[in-house]
């Protein structure tokens, strides 16, 4: 955090961008900027996608042909988690059902399904403005990320 520091100390920007993609990192600079009453704005910029809503990554490339095909089924299962959420089901809930959702239509392994409120990345309660649904999920030699903020 010293180095973000010594940068927005160095030139003041008014808004600074940061990805979406890795969405614990923003959250960190979020509360950091936050805490110690920086000037700049943090702006979130979308998670780019494929065409088929993968997350657009240089990890992408070391997916087999047959991963590749399995690969957009993490998007989809973010899709469901939201719905899921709209309805009101509880966390536990949520992530179980992306976890089977994903395990379900493809090879890869849940390394975690997590819905936590965002930016804290602590347990949801009555308080929680936004909320984050993460996953984590390894096919053959990728570990490939993703999130989606409600």
């Amino acid at each position: 955090m010293k180095v973000v520091l010594k940068l927005f100390n160095i030139v003041n920007p008014d808004r600074s961008y940061f990805g979406m993609k890795d969405a614990q990192q923003l959250a960190i600079i979020e509360t950091f900027v936050r805490d110690f009453n920086l000037r700049t704005k943090i702006v979130r910029v979308p998670i780019v996608r494929e065409d088929d809503g993968l997350a657009k990554s240089s990890r992408n490339v070391n997916l087999t042909p047959d991963e590749r095909a399995q690969a957009p089924i993490i998007h989809q299962a973010l899709l469901k988690g939201a719905e899921l959420h709209s309805i009101g089901l509880k966390p536990e809930q949520i992530e179980d059902e992306v976890a089977s959702y994903i395990t379900d239509g493809s090879t890869g392994e849940i390394d975690y399904v997590k819905l936590l409120s965002y930016p804290s990345l602590q347990p949801i309660t009555s308080e929680t403005d936004e909320v984050i649904l993460a996953v984590a999920v390894k096919f053959s030699k990728t570990r490939l990320i993703d999130n989606i903020i409600m």
